[in-house]
């Protein structure tokens, strides 16, 4: 599927862009033709699909890396905006640009993080006697959490390794800011989330309070969701917020989105730890 172009002509210095009837009607045409692009090159169960434990269909690296080509963008350089490195955990947060190739231009960034603290990388099944190896006597093996193995029942024990998991937790983090960035490309969003949760507009007339496809109304669902892709839980949300619960910071800023909401959080792990500092770019 060809595509003439997406780029949006230089105006020079000062001038002021002139809105139209015509510009607002060919900007929707091409936003239309944008997403029935993204619907056509994505397939379910390789460039999205249900993660166990969440309520909707969520956006897989394939197809942000489907996206981000049709878009004829590439990832830039990668910038370290955490890194937090101690006996405790090993996290990383990080931003990816997407750029165009034929302007150079960023249209897009995207968050990621990833942590040690996450339970894929904070433990490892070990039988029986392997534990014992490592110190685990019969009383510490039975307060731990079980599965039954091949041919044998195995042990759920913090991975001796985690000082070593520097560079797949950088590779992680940075497959989620290239996921959250393909997210951010003009009319991605909105498409993506038709295309998740259909049930939420099939056979509803658009009208106020109860919008239509082109303007799905963004729900919690959605919200943390979204925090989940950018690696942090609802506590460290609501900790970034600097609220308890995220009704409590709509009450506090009202006229405000979850939308408005979900910058924030993005906004604020941007400058997190880095004292208001540029964050020091990603070393090739």
């Amino acid at each position: 599927m060809g595509i003439e172009s997406t780029e949006l002509a230089p105006m020079a210095q000062g001038q002021v862009p002139r809105i139209t009837r015509e510009s607002v009607e060919e900007t929707k045409v091409g936003i239309g033709l944008l997403q029935s692009m993204v619907k056509g090159i994505l397939k379910k169960g390789i460039d999205f699909g249900r993660i166990p434990g969440t309520p909707s269909d969520t956006l897989f690296e394939p197809g942000a890396m489907q996206i981000i080509s049709a878009f004829n963008c590439y990832a830039g350089e990668r910038r370290i905006l955490s890194l937090v490195d101690n006996a405790e955990r090993l996290t990383v947060i990080l931003e990816v640009p997407l750029l165009s190739r034929s302007t150079q231009k960023v249209l897009a960034t995207g968050i990621g993080a990833a942590s040690t603290l996450e339970t894929k990388y904070k433990y490892r099944w070990f039988n029986k006697a392997d534990a014992w190896q490592m110190g685990y006597d019969e009383e510490a093996l039975q307060s731990l959490k079980q599965r039954q193995g091949r041919n044998e029942t195995e042990y759920r024990i913090p991975n001796p390794e985690q000082s070593e998991l520097l560079n797949t937790i950088i590779k992680m983090a940075s497959k989620r800011a290239e996921v959250d960035a393909a997210d951010s490309l003009p009319g991605v969003a909105s498409v993506l989330r038709e295309m998740f949760n259909p049930q939420s507009y099939q056979g509803k007339e658009p009208q106020r309070g109860n919008p239509g496809p082109a303007s799905l109304p963004y729900t919690y669902t959605h919200f943390w969701g979204d925090v989940r892709k950018l690696g942090i839980d609802q506590t460290k949300a609501h900790e970034l917020l600097n609220v308890a619960s995220v009704k409590d910071w709509e009450i506090a800023n009202p006229g405000k989105t979850l939308k408005d909401a979900l910058a924030e959080v993005r906004e604020t792990l941007l400058w997190e730890r880095n004292g208001g500092h540029e964050p020091a770019p990603l070393s090739k």
